[in-house]
């Protein structure tokens, strides 16, 4: 779901360098309490939490992104919703519930939240929602680029196709106005993590020893790092968090 801005003549590009800082992906949430996709459905907003912050920058920074939009916690309001992306005076927003926030808790990864997350980051990181009221064909199109994203991003964090395929679990056949059909959908995100993988092949040099990678870093109080795993010949990256000390469990 991404819902359009009601200014159709405001084009413009944010783009906000990975590694300016936390504080330039923050949303601060008394900046957008008045927004109308916030006052809509008598939502509440939220400043983000640092779990969130530190979820959407360490997924940009693994996919090599410039990130464009800032975060917000909402209370959705008992509405199922995992995230949004949206406009807000000008601003590409990314919401996430805070209800139901379970992206990465440093043992197990919800690869169903994470590709809906990234399906709506999608959408900005390709532009859309600048575009006004598009027809029927169009918003379909936007909405299999960003199944696209998602399952491209997917594989390269490492995720299997199923995990992937997550996202699609709850799609169907029936026809929609604004979104494709279920295998119309499965077959984007197929197709972004086929060619993420094809790409990695191409690109991807041999490596013959596992190591750390980088520095430590936190995730929801956790102290976290990346290891480069070399066990099948090419590097596959993963993340590793300390549960007790010397005892690190792998997503």
């Amino acid at each position: 779901m991404r819902i359009f801005t009601k200014t159709s003549n405001a084009f413009f590009a944010l783009m906000i360098s990975f590694g300016c800082g936390q504080t330039d992906a923050v949303a601060k949430a008394q900046d957008y309490a008045n927004c109308w996709f916030i006052k809509e459905d008598g939502k509440e907003v939220h400043a983000p939490s640092k779990a969130a912050i530190d979820f959407v920058e360490y997924v940009s920074k693994v996919a090599g992104l410039s990130m464009n939009f800032e975060v917000v916690g909402i209370d959705y309001k008992g509405k199922s919703t995992i995230a949004t992306a949206f406009m807000c005076g000008g601003q590409r927003m990314i919401g996430y519930d805070v209800n139901n926030f379970f992206w990465f808790d440093g043992s197990k990864t919800d690869f169903y939240s994470i590709g809906v997350l990234l399906h709506e980051i999608g959408h900005h990181y390709r532009g859309h929602l600048f575009t006004g009221q598009l027809d029927e064909e169009g918003e379909k199109r936007e909405e299999l680029e960003a199944d696209y994203f998602a399952g491209f991003i997917i594989e390269s964090l490492g995720g299997t196709l199923n995990q992937a395929l997550q996202k699609t679990r709850e799609y169907d056949e029936s026809y929609n106005k604004t979104h494709p059909p279920k295998s119309k959908r499965v077959e984007a995100v197929s197709n972004g993590w086929r060619d993420a993988r094809m790409k990695s092949r191409l690109t991807t040099p041999r490596c013959r020893k596992s190591d750390w990678v980088g520095d430590e870093f936190e995730i929801d109080f956790k102290v976290c790092r990346q290891l480069m795993d070399c066990r099948n010949g090419k590097p596959v990256y993963r993340v590793a968090c300390e549960t007790e000390i010397g005892k690190w469990v792998f997503q």
